[in-house]
């Protein structure tokens, strides 16, 4: 899932994501069709198989996915990590809490250490405040998965304090009322995202039937390092038979660029870094009060749909960047979505309105048989849509100045399976970073074969046709870019305790000026479990690009919640082992040394980032209890 994310960051909360979800597995008997759809390859007509099963007769365990006929075993494979079967209902949760509050209390420590063991640029010029040590540290308490606590405290490189970031919640779920309750800080998701949901989600990629669908989770505690873009303050939702509802305020500050004469913001700082002089001058700069609700309704359990109403009112001004570009301090939005399920069909959508313009995004669902299922989506975010919670599916994360036709299907064949998807789209006016309106295309075919029992081969072909602005004769105009993606992977287990992969890939750019380059990127890489207690990673990469331009991402295993997806362009050699070992069964102890040598190179990296040599590697060691 993750592996096709061209984000790299650490704490991701796409990670923190899939971790919430394994460390709180859905009751196969009080799912609901939306619970299921969240869990990562289950699609709509996996949903209602699940649940169809479950009206005919209770689970016993999740095994019995296995029985149904409909599930082919690999992807039950997938989703159980994700699924149980509890013997105790909703009303006895409170029950335990007057006999053992200890027997039901899970207590989750983690604690990471990063150390670039090179110095950069920063650090010689005394730009940098702090020194070279990135900390982290967070604790969980949970109470019968019903109640949880949580703190956490992080530093970057650079930064002068260890508590340079500090989050705190507490969050209830299923109390009583069967409500949730949030204090401190979390995130809201709403529809499909147009209006308002969390930093970070899965897009295009090998999932090609997934991809334009979005669950909202509504009310979330926060768990992640990233030091913008969440609440902080309360949120509450009640259900009552098929009405729910949710409140919710926050009390926000921001880091942002501020101008005092004119007393305006020009742009906000998502960095989170508090390294030098300047950036620390843009902390807390930028205050938000943030309020509304939304009202959800279920007609039966087919049909569904929400209005949501937010208002978000800063303390200074927005400066306008461009014509259509955020502006003032005070924003209101209303939204609505649907979802209605007819016989096998799924249709869903989102419809949201800033007061000045309306976006669109509907999408349909057919699951023709088994094995082959169909998603088509069209999308409208107009120019004047602007939004500083969104994040719709599109080919731009900014929700705004899009226009696009998806189509995706996946084909479970006898010799393999084909996920396959094309997506059109356009920018009627200019972009960041296109000074003239542009389009273009897309096509993603991801094929995957299990040829023997322990081994798979995934193939992948992308091909973009994309318009970019070149300077021609001093006048800026378009031309048609062509970006061509080949990638073959091969995955398997010499013995049980060792799995080996196998990649290569490569790029090819051309454009209308026959500008070309290209660039390859091929890996191996080993996994051996000799025991249940140790997990032993390696991997060496070699990489050659024309320019960053043609560069390929290459998603790296790594210490529990952190993703590592970085971006390699250039010619190099990159290599990295990772341990964990779990001395204990409440203990896992983990530690990662990583290297990326440039011979072409004098040095890496830029700015202060720069480092005076053409060697990168750092080492990171984490601790994880669980009591």
């Amino acid at each position: 899932m993750i592996e096709e994310s061209t984000i790299d960051k650490e704490d991701s909360q796409l990670f923190d994501l899939l971790e919430e979800l394994l460390d709180n597995p859905i009751d196969l008997n009080q799912a609901e069709f939306d619970d299921l759809l969240a869990i990562p390859f289950v699609d709509n007509y996996t949903a209602q198989t699940i649940l169809s099963y479950g009206r005919e007769r209770k689970y016993k365990s999740v095994a019995d996915l296995y029985l149904i006929e409909q599930l082919d075993k690999e992807l039950v494979d997938k989703i159980i990590p994700y699924l149980t079967v509890e013997s105790q209902t909703s009303t006895d949760i409170i029950k335990p809490l007057r006999k053992n509050i200890f027997e039901n209390t899970n207590i989750e420590f983690r604690s990471r250490v990063i150390n670039n063991l090179q110095v950069q640029k920063g650090f010689y010029n005394d730009n940098y405040l702090g020194n070279k040590l990135k900390s982290y540290n967070r604790l969980k308490i949970k109470y019968a998965k019903n109640i949880q606590a949580g703190f956490l405290i992080e530093k970057d490189p650079g930064e002068n304090s260890y508590t340079d970031f500090i989050s705190y919640h507490f969050y209830s779920e299923k109390l009583y009322f069967d409500n949730k309750f949030a204090l401190g800080d979390y995130l809201l998701e709403f529809g499909h995202g147009l209006a308002l949901w969390s930093p970070y989600s899965f897009s295009k990629g090998s999932d090609a039937i997934k991809a334009p669908i979005k669950n909202a989770r509504t009310i979330k505690p926060y768990t992640s390092a990233d030091e913008s873009q969440f609440f902080r303050g309360i949120a509450s939702e009640f259900t009552f038979g098929s009405f729910r509802t949710s409140i919710f305020y926050s009390n926000n500050y921001f880091d942002a660029t501020y101008d005092s004469l004119r007393k305006i913001v020009s742009s906000i700082n998502y960095s989170g870094y508090h390294r030098t002089e300047n950036e620390i001058l843009k902390e807390n700069n930028l205050r938000e009060i943030f309020w509304g609700g939304l009202f959800e309704y279920s007609l039966s359990d087919k049909i569904s749909f929400g209005v949501l109403y937010y208002q978000s009112r800063f303390n200074t001004p927005f400066e306008q960047s461009d014509y259509y570009g955020l502006k003032g301090d005070q924003f209101d939005f209303i939204s609505t979505s649907y979802k209605v399920l007819l016989d096998k069909v799924y249709f869903t959508g989102e419809f949201s309105y800033n007061s000045t313009s309306v976006a669109s995004l509907n999408i349909i669902n057919i699951p023709l048989s088994k094995k082959f299922i169909i998603t088509t989506s069209i999308r409208n975010y107009p120019r004047n849509y602007y939004n500083l919670h969104s994040n719709g599916f599109g080919e731009s994360s900014r929700t705004q100045n899009e226009f696009g036709y998806y189509f995706g299907f996946l084909w479970k064949s006898e010799f393999g399976n084909f996920n396959l998807y094309f997506d059109q789209f356009k920018f009627p006016y200019p972009t960041y970073s296109n000074p003239l309106p542009s389009k273009g295309n897309e096509v993603l075919l991801n094929y995957s074969v299990k040829p023997f029992k322990k081994t798979e081969i995934i193939l992948k072909i992308k091909n973009e046709n994309k318009e970019i602005s070149e300077t021609i004769i001093g006048e800026d105009a378009l031309i048609m870019q062509n970006k061509y993606n080949f990638k073959i992977e091969a995955i398997y287990y010499v013995i049980k305790e060792i799995r080996l992969k196998t990649r290569f890939e490569y790029v090819t750019i051309n454009n209308d000026l026959d500008n070309k380059e290209d660039g390859f990127l091929t890996f191996q890489d080993i996994q051996w479990r000799p025991s249940k207690q140790l997990d032993v990673y390696a991997r060496i990469i070699f990489f050659r690009t024309d320019s960053y331009n043609s560069r390929l991402y290459e998603f790296e295993n790594d210490i529990t919640g952190i993703i590592t997806n970085p971006a390699m362009y250039g010619e190099g050699i990159k290599w990295y082992f990772l341990i964990k070992y779990k001395p204990f069964d409440f203990v896992t102890i983990s530690m990662k040394y990583s290297e990326l040598y440039k011979p072409n190179e004098n040095t890496i990296g830029s700015g202060d980032s720069e480092i005076p040599i053409n060697l990168s590697n750092y080492i990171s060691i984490q601790v994880d209890i669980k009591l």
